[in-house]
């Protein structure tokens, strides 16, 4: 309860600043494959910015478990602008996460600490080749609200390194809910909130996020529990 009314204090104490705002639809799927603590995915998403499509991208990642409470992870995103046509405005990002969780009483608190650089329009800008970066820090909170749906909320600061410049100039506000239709198909909606800071009309956005993700370990894990019963059924059937 604590960090619902923290984020909505985030929200109402940016209101009365904002001027210009959008509305976005953001859509994705996404799929995993675990081999021992390495977690690899792959995720494909598209970007709706006031009903004509702002971004397409792929993401290609790798996590890796050190314990229950310790994980990183390394992405690469490549992302088109202005939807699948114009083909030279592509954006490359990489980031390197690092992320602690910690759970008491069915509720996960998660600090995700990420570090990214975006070479933004390799070819169309002069200085394409020097990135934008960026430390994102999220804190987040999750619990279950029955046995196959949870609640989250997060809320998470975007630190720019710019033009010798370092200052927080983004935050965005999450509240979703994530429900798992079965052990390998999971969905998730988020209503995300963001605002820029440091500027005299600085832009809020409105954002509505679905993702679906599908876990191949346990659709494997599915399939070997049915042939194994499939045998039994056939060991136990009688011969005449």
């Amino acid at each position: 309860m604590k960090a619902i009314l923290f984020s909505l204090f985030l929200i109402i104490s940016t209101l009365g600043r904002s001027q210009y705002t959008t509305g976005n639809a953001w859509v994705s799927a996404g799929i995993s494959y675990r081999i021992s603590d390495f977690t690899f995915g792959l995720e494909e998403g598209v970007r709706f910015t006031e009903a004509a499509i702002n971004q397409t991208y792929s993401d290609i990642s790798v996590k890796y478990k050190f314990n229950k409470y310790l994980r990183t992870g390394f992405t690469w995103r490549n992302a088109q602008k202005n939807g699948f046509l114009d083909a030279d405005r592509i954006d490359n990002r990489f980031s390197g996460d690092i992320l602690g969780r910690f759970k008491k009483k069915k509720t996960l608190t998660f600090l995700r600490l990420r570090y990214q650089s975006k070479y933004k329009d390799w070819f169309v800008r002069e200085n394409g080749h020097l990135p934008e970066s960026y430390l994102r820090t999220k804190l987040g909170f999750r619990c279950p609200l029955r046995k196959k749906v949870s609640l989250e909320t997060a809320a998470e600061s975007y630190y720019t390194f710019k033009n010798d410049a370092r200052y927080i100039n983004r935050f965005r506000v999450y509240f979703g809910v994530n429900y798992q239709i079965k052990k390998q198909h999971g969905i998730e909606v988020n209503y995300i909130y963001q605002s820029r800071v440091q500027e005299a009309n600085p832009e809020v956005g409105h954002i509505l996020s679905l993702s679906y993700s599908y876990d191949i370990n346990a659709a494997l894990k599915k399939r070997r529990k049915r042939r194994k019963k499939q045998e039994g059924q056939q060991i136990k059937k009688p011969t005449f």
